[in-house]
């Protein structure tokens, strides 16, 4: 939620009227106008939102639920409230009577651009609600369902009233919410310190790692506790495109910047595939820069490049990983032959960094080659012939 000052704020730079602010803040205030209930046609459902510091309840756990699930992710809503204060319809019924009513809407949101009423409809229950109240659920000319009369009462406080419909969910979004509701429901909101930070060390030193193979290299985080950390934004997966049933093609990002910086990376590399760029030899000895650290390999294998860093710390990545830091371009390579017989400036700064005895390069050995943005970049094996002196 927002504090008083960010509110305020908000409010000036939507230049909001005095009743508008009124009319928002008793909203901001007030507890739900009523309880939802389950019924025959919709089982009610709670949330424990991180976004409103407490939980929030639905009518149905196949619609509004979702819609929350939509909003708690929404970078743009600032603020949502469930059952709002009732609010008074007019319109002219089906048989052509005034009628005035008390409606609650099933929100009220804040977004960074507006605020407003939102009603959430099931599509297919719509055509036979505008059969019964004409004038309050029309099918506009750009074929959106609208409510006249809601519209006109928000207008006057220069809010918003929509129909947000069922068909607005997105099938994967919705997959997802389902497989992570346990966890979002969970009274157990406690995760071991250590495995959220082993998962977070895993998913940070790489720009892009598949769910599967995150499982794979955690020692001390279970299945669940990373469940718990992407059901509560600690890490990042796009839940609209990622199905979680499908962990082998699931991304795992440290937040969604990360995400966005990789995919345009990729993206770049998808546009320009004809593109040839520099290869750079990774060897026994050699000297790896990456995201301002500094790594030094000691050894690798078909499948696994064991790296040392700066605090002697042992890093196994999976080779496949290589192709990863290729595509995204961050890497900078000093082969160990360059490092051993170069006079360069760049020998003295690599020579300060401590590293273990134990990673001196062996001559001879066979070296990784990266394709840092090329068409594929691929690793494979060559040889490194020694430099002559």
């Amino acid at each position: 939620m927002m504090t008083e000052v960010q509110f305020e704020s908000w409010c000036r730079s939507l230049n909001l009227s005095r009743t508008a602010i009124a009319v928002i803040q008793n909203i901001r205030q007030s507890p739900p106008s009523r309880r939802p209930q389950s019924t025959a046609f919709s089982i009610s459902g709670t949330y424990p939102s991180v976004k409103m510091g407490c939980t929030i309840s639905s009518e149905s756990n196949s619609n509004e639920l979702l819609a929350i699930y939509k909003m708690e992710h929404d970078p743009d809503v600032l603020e949502f409230y469930e059952q709002p204060p009732k609010i008074r319809l007019k319109y002219v019924s089906a048989t052509g009577r005034n009628v005035s009513v008390d409606s609650t809407p099933d929100f009220f949101v804040l977004r960074t651009e507006g605020a407003g009423w939102e009603e959430w409809k099931q599509i297919e229950a719509l055509p036979k609600l505008s059969e019964e109240m004409p004038e309050r659920f029309v099918l506009s000319e750009e074929k959106n369902w609208i409510c006249p009369p809601g519209q006109r009462f928000a207008e006057e406080y220069g809010l918003t009233y929509c129909i947000r419909t069922s068909a607005e969910h997105n099938p994967v979004f919705a997959r997802n919410m389902v497989f992570l509701h346990e966890y979002y429901s969970s009274q157990k909101s406690t995760i071991p310190k250590k495995a959220e930070e082993e998962v977070k060390c895993i998913v940070g030193s790489r720009p892009s790692i598949t769910l599967t193979d995150l499982k794979g290299l955690v020692e001390t985080a279970t299945v669940d506790h990373i469940h718990f950390l992407i059901a509560r934004d600690c890490v990042f997966v796009d839940l609209d495109s990622d199905l979680l049933t499908e962990p082998e093609k699931v991304e795992v990002f440290i937040d969604a910047e990360a995400a966005e910086t990789w995919r345009e990376a990729t993206s770049r590399l998808i546009r320009a595939p004809h593109v040839e760029s520099p290869v750079f030899f990774l060897e026994l000895g050699a000297i790896l820069e990456w995201n301002e650290r500094t790594f030094k390999i000691v050894n690798h294998s078909e499948r696994v490049v064991c790296l040392v860093s700066e605090d002697a710390k042992i890093i196994e990545i999976p080779r496949a990983e290589l192709n990863n830091f290729a595509a995204k371009g961050t890497i900078t390579c000093f082969p160990a032959a360059s490092i051993r017989h170069s006079r360069s400036g760049a020998q003295k700064t690599l020579a300060a960094h401590n590293f273990h005895s134990q990673a001196e390069p062996r001559a001879g050995h066979e070296v990784a080659v990266v394709a840092m943005a090329g068409p594929t970049g691929l690793v494979r094996d060559v040889a490194l012939p020694e430099p002559t002196s």
